[in-house]
């Protein structure tokens, strides 16, 4: 759908922004409703989730040691999408495995229908587009802004949407609340801007955050309605 990216706050602000997090057991599927093929389970791993009071710079050094050990995490919300004078707004579910396996749903957000969807072994990225036509790359972001011209910096992403760095690049610019939890974040020539958390907690997830890499005017918002994680 396009629509400019101030359409979509109104519309994410009629819809209501209310979120939650599951925490997940050994024995639950870590599943997208009638979104992927079939259901996904990761075993969980006993590991320290607290993160200790300290600094600011501290906590943030603890909440990416401890992020980056997720085995598995669902995150499901909305994106409006500005590449120049082109808009889109679209719903997405991402169900992540590890750092290299993932499923992306890139939906209407109006009718449901799939606009595409994206699957990721590790070295291999397969795009099923709205036409039923499959195709293959080795770069998930070039194979999505080739066949669908959606933007996104999905390698980053996979780190941004959790309030973390990536480890693959360098941090540019960094800003923190009290809580050791990322305001602005720059990396790859992305800003990303964090203006909604869960709750007062140093591990919370983002709930709204803006992106923009002003070289090629691509701006982005998102908004997590639902996240689920395992460790």
């Amino acid at each position: 759908m396009r629509n400019g990216l101030l359409a979509l706050g109104a519309c994410l602000l009629a819809t209501g922004c209310a979120q939650q997090t599951t925490p997940l057991s050994a024995t639950d599927p870590l599943t997208v409703p009638a979104a992927y093929d079939a259901p996904v389970s990761v075993p969980a791993v006993a590991v320290a989730t607290t993160i200790k009071a300290g600094t600011p710079k501290e906590m943030w050094a603890q909440r990416n040691e401890i992020f980056n050990r997720m085995s598995a995490w669902r995150m499901q919300g909305k994106v409006g999408l500005q590449v120049k004078q082109q808009s889109w707004t679209f719903s997405l579910s991402w169900l992540q495995q590890g750092n290299d396996q993932y499923e992306m749903n890139i939906k209407n957000p109006l009718t449901g229908s799939v606009m595409a969807y994206l699957k990721s072994s590790g070295s291999v990225v397969n795009l099923k587009a709205a036409d039923g036509k499959e195709y293959q790359d080795s770069d998930a972001e070039r194979l999505l802004k080739q066949r669908t011209g959606i933007s996104l910096p999905v390698s980053g992403l996979r780190y941004w949407t959790r309030g973390i760095a990536s480890p693959q690049s360098e941090i540019q610019a960094l800003q923190l609340d009290n809580l050791g939890r990322p305001t602005s974040l720059q990396q790859e020539g992305w800003v990303v801007t964090y203006t909604g958390y869960q709750s007062r907690s140093p591990s919370a997830l983002p709930t709204k955050m803006s992106l923009e890499r002003a070289a090629e005017q691509i701006r982005a918002k998102v908004v997590a309605r639902d996240w689920q994680t395992r460790y």
